[in-house]
């Protein structure tokens, strides 16, 4: 589980979809990719091909950027791999634990992960603004319970004409 918690924290590009190389026939009929004999189609052209919100879509990729495009792709497939492995690991100690020890495994684990890790400027500012949150709850929480202070009673009159 502490290896997953550490290709979490990694902040590598993530891109969804499968990089497929194509190759194509054109409309020619003179063209060599239209022989019968021996055709041999145009390219490889290279096609990121994703799904988001269920929805089907691709785009061209030049050939220069498709070593980094499928790159990307392999971190996404390797992230949600390890979502997937850390959510199940989770549920585990949950049943094991309750919420309390699946909690306070899993801070344990953060802690040693990010004294042997250098954190990202993104997740050190995560985790600041996560530790102020909780330094400021009680004093908002005492802020909602005390009652309102009275306000002084204005009244707004209009000058006679």
């Amino acid at each position: 589980m502490k290896k997953q918690i550490k290709e979490r924290a990694s902040v590598a590009p993530l891109l969804p979809g499968t990089l497929e190389k194509r190759y194509n026939t054109c409309g020619n009929p003179e063209c060599h990719c239209n022989d019968k004999v021996n055709p041999r189609k145009h390219g490889p052209y290279y096609r990121l091909s994703y799904n988001i919100k269920g929805k089907n879509s691709s785009v061209f990729v030049p050939d220069e950027d498709a070593a980094a495009i499928m790159a990307m792709t392999d971190n996404y497939r390797k992230a949600r791999a390890n979502a997937q492995y850390l959510a199940l690991e989770l549920v585990e100690l949950y049943r094991k634990g309750g919420l309390q020890g699946m909690l306070n495994k899993y801070n344990k684990l953060i802690e040693q992960v990010s004294a042997t890790s250098p954190e990202s400027k993104a997740m050190q500012e995560t985790r600041i603004s996560r530790d102020k949150c909780k330094r400021k709850a009680p004093e908002k929480k005492e802020a909602l319970e005390k009652p309102p202070k009275s306000t002084p009673n204005y009244t707004f009159s209009t000058p006679a004409p």
